[in-house]
Parts: structure tokens; sequence; C-alpha cells
């Protein structure tokens, strides 16, 4: 999905990614294929952040903030 992207590279992207769908869904609707589309890569970039592998070190980053 995404490549080796670090933890804070990978949020941000989530959210622009989760903003960027929840305003196509706004101006286009829910169901429509733009929409559908940034729902799974959000989907996949949150796999990728909660990965077993990567949880230690997310939860270091999100302690130190």
């Amino acid at each position: 999905m995404i490549g080796e992207l670090s933890n804070r590279e990978l949020i941000e992207e989530i959210e622009v990614t989760r903003k960027n769908m929840v305003l196509t869904g706004l101006g286009f609707g829910l169901t429509h294929p733009d929409t559908i589309e940034l729902s799974h890569r959000l989907d996949n970039l949150l796999n990728d952040l909660y990965k077993p592998n990567n949880r230690e070190q997310l939860f270091f980053y999100i302690d130190k903030g």
C-alpha cells in the first residue's frame, strides 16, 4: 500500500485522506466511487498504522506527542 512512511507521515496521510473522504462524501454522496475509493485508501492506511510490528512504536509516538 504505502511505502516506508514514518508514523508521523502515516498519521498526516491518514488525516488528509480522512478530510478528503468527508468532503467528497458531502459533495458527491457516500456511495460515489471517489468516496468509496478514499474510504478504501483510509482503511489501508489505518491497517498499516496498526500493524503488529508498528504498534509499540505507535504508542511511544502517541505518548510523546
